[in-house]
């Protein structure tokens, strides 16, 4: 999926990246369905620059990260990016925030295998690579 948001799904594990610029309530209603319909139970988000994530977005995907309890992770180096996750806590979602170059830590704060690590570093790096070329 893309218009501001991309994500894919491995296993129970959501790996999304938001990118630059504003999105439609209807890309994060689509993430959201995904995560709820799909038995996700763990959520990596990342991002680069300062992301445009409107209250209604961050509502969204609170709402659904609560209703089935699922396990978040953001890694994004932003100061103002790391503020709407904060934001996001501030609904009851319990989200570590950690930077870039500790990307393999934020994926094992979320129980991944440790065999399954590797692969989940390189899909979350093509899905960036993707939304920034």
């Amino acid at each position: 999926m893309s218009g501001g948001l991309r994500w894919i799904i491995m296993g129970d594990l959501a790996i999304s990246f938001t990118e630059l610029g504003p999105s439609e309530d209807a890309v994060w209603d689509a993430f959201a369905r995904d995560l709820s319909e799909r038995g996700v139970n763990r959520l990596l988000a990342t991002s680069l620059g300062a992301i445009d994530v409107t209250s209604a977005q961050r509502r969204i995907i609170a709402d659904a990260l609560k209703q089935r309890k699922i396990a978040a992770a953001a890694v994004m180096d932003d100061r103002l990016s790391r503020g709407v996750v904060t934001a996001v806590t501030w609904q009851g979602v319990d989200i570590e925030i950690y930077a870039w170059s500790e990307l393999r830590e934020a994926i094992l704060s979320l129980n991944v295998p440790p065999a399954e690590v590797d692969a989940v570093i390189d899909a979350t790096i093509r899905l960036r690579a993707a939304a920034t070329t």
